[in-house]
């Protein structure tokens, strides 16, 4: 999801398998540990935004002009949103004189105080497309300002503006926009360019000065100038509208009506074919009964099959009905799917009414791209419609989107399990029996990342500032989002951008305080919290607290106690209680089943295939595997076993076994393990698939080139080393600050 009120970024999964450590950066090598929030939300509210954004693909950047409307906070509800009721009062010491707003690697030319007759009208566009222009019309009084590193501030008005206009141009390097050719790696001329918002660390005070504040929401229109034959789509809740169009350039013009932080604001500007957009509607009832249509697009880099594009919204429009059925109407009217250039570094990004894909979910089968699809289209609710007030909370949209992922998409594999007639393709999707081990594959990853990462154990919390709180018996500064110096603990962290401990800690503590009502009231209870916090933003308090009332109302025994020592164990500690911190492997390379009948019972049979098979490979290298009797997750966990045994296996027997496993055919999750074996076992003669992997999977390969390193084999770090040189120069920020850190 976009802007860390989570960003839905699955990355590879370790940092180490032998012993030694991967070398990690520390804070001061890196960035600056805290993101900083300056703007003085408590003085001042940016209710809307309009934006006039000219790209220039040629120089890489945007010249930028953007109006905001403004209003003083008289009555302290932001204040009190960040609960602080001291701030937001009229009177004459705290009386506003300045505007500060978020702003990074801008380069503000001017900001002007501007005035029009009978004032501006936001619904007429022409009107608010002139108005960035000098006209009879407007009356304009230049302002003073001055830009820090974190910050513009404004100032030197008699009276109190109520529009403001600001003028400027991003950097070529800003961390708010990704400039990256459509396809490749190198800038040679010949290949468009693809740019656009990667929810980066900074989030988007990199391309316009905003209130970046979670409390700080607004509504948004936006101008976007692009010269033939690119195109723009961007985050709003209406179509887009093209105002100008002539054979050079054309205007768009996108308005999002709905009250949002300015974190959500997302953009892409590319060249697309026409010919690679399928487009369809998916249709149903509103509560009285009459008929909408939401607009569904996938809009591809590349040519794909017809039958995939249409298949691709089918299952779409099954992920909509489901989600609609257990959470409630979709809060956006419209959605486009987009899959990205390879050089996109995450999996997946919920945004407004669009959602960005990465090209590594189309390697295989298609089962990791719709599963992926339903963790995003969860964050429709949790994170963009409910979001986060405290955004060390990520979990908070992070756990929630990745739990209902498993329902969403487990539900409409059991219906498609009794179908018998559907288009959309058996082999395209997971069998019941892989949904049912996913949580087992899960607490695998989570245990490995907890012990990898564990020398930057503040960010194994869930609840950081609460901890934190705990600890020192006072309140923080970052317990409260106003005002100037404040910041968000670790939000500047790189290693956070390839962790996925709110994903994974949140998931399973939602997953035992399902268990305390049972599934189906547990769902109720969702759907009831959707309802009372929708267009909010939340703590996990208020969560907790709702469901300890929801559980009283249906008589739920000893449920306070419940959920207060789940909430503890999960939320306020940096391990994970047992049971689940026992699922280790046996001497033989084995999960226990007895450990896995304890946690989860549904997947003992699968596990015992699995073992069967290990065991047969581990006693006896040469014998013939029909591995074909895996399905796609049993082999992630076959190969967990290779990887976790102390046996040395044999190159030879390495081919044999790939040869059977066809890893190039599978998902990329299948791919990384085999990567990881390779590696393990030292194979020369394979490495040119780990090669492949690193350039094709940028969103999941970052760790490898660690395990490249640590081999202490002289031609594997050569190909890390060569491979990071070759792809540097699209690199984002955290992972090239990460990477050099690994290999030099």
């Amino acid at each position: 999801m976009k802007g860390n009120t989570g960003t839905s970024k699955s990355k590879a999964k370790r940092f180490k398998r032998s012993g030694q450590e991967t070398k990690m950066p520390s804070i001061e090598e890196v960035y600056e540990k805290d993101l900083p929030l300056m703007s003085n939300v408590d003085q001042i509210h940016v209710s809307h935004y309009v934006m006039n954004l000219e790209f220039d693909t040629g120089q890489r950047v945007v010249k930028g002009k953007v109006l905001l409307f403004l209003k003083e906070d008289h009555n302290g509800t932001v204040a009190r949103s960040c609960r602080d009721e001291n701030v937001g009062k009229t009177n004459e010491k705290n009386k506003c004189s300045h505007i500060i707003l978020d702003a990074c690697a801008l380069d503000v030319t001017k900001v002007e105080k501007v005035m029009v007759p009978g004032g501006i009208d936001v619904q007429n566009l022409e009107d608010l497309y002139s108005t960035f222009e000098i006209s009879d019309r407007c009356c304009r009084e230049e302002l003073k300002f001055s830009v820090t590193k974190w910050s513009l501030d404004i100032w030197g008005w008699e009276e109190f503006p109520d529009v403001v206009q600001i003028d400027y141009m991003t950097s070529r390097d800003t961390p708010s926009l990704h400039w990256r050719p459509a396809w490749g790696f190198s800038f040679d001329g010949e290949v468009p360019i693809c740019c656009y918002t990667p929810a980066a660390p900074v989030n988007n005070r990199g391309l316009f000065p905003c209130q970046e504040p979670p409390s700080a929401m607004a509504t948004w229109q936006s101008f976007v100038k692009v010269k033939k034959p690119y195109m723009a789509f961007l985050s709003s809740d209406r179509p887009s509208r093209t105002i100008f169009d002539t054979s050079d350039y054309s205007v768009m013009y996108f308005n999002c009506s709905q009250v949002l932080p300015m974190s959500t604001f997302s953009i892409i500007v590319s060249v697309f074919d026409s010919n690679n957009v399928f487009e369809s509607e998916w249709t149903l009832k509103d509560i009285t009964g009459a008929m909408l249509a939401v607009p569904i697009r996938w809009i591809f880099q590349s040519k794909v099959d017809v039958s995939f594009g249409l298949e691709s919204l089918s299952f779409t429009k099954l992920l909509l009905t489901e989600s609609r059925k257990i959470l409630g109407p979709l809060p956006f009217q419209r959605l486009d799917i987009i899959l990205m250039p390879n050089t996109f570094p995450t999996l997946g990004l919920a945004n407004p009414s669009m959602i960005f894909l990465s090209p590594s979910l189309m390697t295989g089968r298609k089962s990791l791209l719709y599963s992926r699809l339903a963790h995003e289209i969860g964050h429709f609710w949790f994170g963009l419609s409910i979001g986060a007030l405290d955004w060390t909370e990520e979990w908070l949209s992070e756990g929630f989107a990745t739990f209902i992922e498993d329902v969403i998409y487990g539900n409409i594999i059991s219906n498609l399990q009794l179908e018998t007639t559907s288009n959309i393709c058996r082999d395209s999707v997971e069998t019941l029996e892989q949904v049912k081990i996913r949580p087992v594959i899960r607490l695998i990853t989570l245990q490995h990342e907890l012990e990898n990462t564990s020398s930057h154990e503040e960010l194994h919390y869930l609840q950081p500032n609460q901890v934190l709180q705990l600890s020192s018996q006072t309140e923080t500064d970052t317990e409260i989002f106003n005002g100037q110096n404040k910041a968000i603990k670790n939000g500047l962290e790189p290693l956070k951008e390839f962790m996925q401990v709110h994903y994974l800690k949140g998931y399973f503590c939602l997953q035992i305080l399902r268990d305390v009502v049972g599934v189906d009231q547990f769902l109720k209870f969702l759907r009831q919290y959707v309802l009372k916090f929708q267009g909010k933003l939340v703590r996990s308090k208020d969560f907790l607290d709702f469901f300890k009332n929801f559980c009283q109302s249906i008589h739920i025994e000893n449920s306070i106690h419940k959920i207060d020592t789940i909430a503890q164990d999960w939320l306020l500690q940096s391990k994970i209680p047992e049971p689940y911190r026992s699922l280790n492997l046996g001497k033989a390379g084995q999960f226990m089943p007895e450990t896995i009948q304890n946690i989860f019972p549904e997947s003992v049979d699968s596990f015992i295939k699995v073992n069967a098979f290990s065991l047969s490979f581990l006693q006896d290298e040469t014998v013939q595997l029909d591995i074909t009797q895996l399905n796609s997750t049993q082999k992630i966990i076959f190969l967990e076993h290779i990887l976790s045994t102390e046996q040395k296996i044999t190159g030879d027997n390495l081919e044999k076994l790939s040869n059977v496993i066809s890893p190039d055919e599978e998902s990329p999750e299948v791919l990384h393990r085999w990567c990881e074996v390779i590696i393990k076992f030292k194979c020369k003669t394979m490495i040119e698939t780990v090669s492949n992997f690193l350039l094709n999977h940028p969103a999941m390969g970052i760790y490898l080139y660690g395990e490249l390193m640590i081999s202490e084999k002289r031609s594997f770090q050569v190909l890390a080393r060569k491979l990071f040189k070759l792809r540097r120069e699209v690199l984002d920020p955290p992972h090239l600050k990460v990477l050099r850190c690994m290999l030099f």
